[in-house]
């Protein structure tokens, strides 16, 4: 299995503020969009992440976003990663995962044990749900994965080098 690898700068080196002194007010912090619903098995999780993302024509089979870091692409083949762990529910949060792709607070790229290296978007907004955001590097920027967090333990993924900054 692909792990980060270890000793990466993180924000502390660089001497970046933590995100829990944050201002909910700061104009980088975005505005909270829906919660929307939670599918009631994986299946029904699957459907619902692909529509809440622009996928819910089954003619369409990816949807691309642009970002500050470039065009990320969403396949509708990687969306099961996203929905596969349930009691995540992960999917009520797609919305925070757009607007943090598209208005993030910071992305880092993360270097991998294998020699890859992956995208952590950083999302932080007004309530109290912030987003991960992780895209890998294969053939361009492909969404790879997303997760809701609070502050304190959003800090922990951003290390690496700094791309963006809001």
């Amino acid at each position: 299995m692909t792990k980060e690898k270890k000793d990466q700068p993180t924000w502390k080196d660089l001497g970046l503020q933590d995100l829990r002194d944050v201002s909910r007010e700061d104009p980088r912090a975005l505005i909270d969009p829906e919660v929307m619903l939670c599918g009631d098995s994986e299946e029904d999780a699957l459907h619902a992440l692909a529509e809440y993302l622009g996928l819910g024509d089954p003619a369409v089979t990816e949807v691309v976003f642009q970002t500050p870091v470039g065009d990320v692409t969403v396949h509708c083949a990687q969306l099961p990663h996203i929905v596969e762990k349930r009691q995540d529910a992960r999917e009520r949060y797609a919305h925070f995962a757009v607007a943090t792709m598209t208005a993030p607070f910071e992305v880092w790229s993360v270097d991998y044990d294998d020699g890859s290296s992956r995208l952590a978007f950083i999302g932080l907004f007004r309530g109290a749900r912030h987003m991960l955001v992780v895209v890998a590097r294969v053939n361009g920027l492909v969404l790879w994965n997303f997760m809701h967090s609070d502050r304190k333990a959003l800090n922990k993924h951003r290390h690496g080098t700094l791309v963006f900054s809001a």
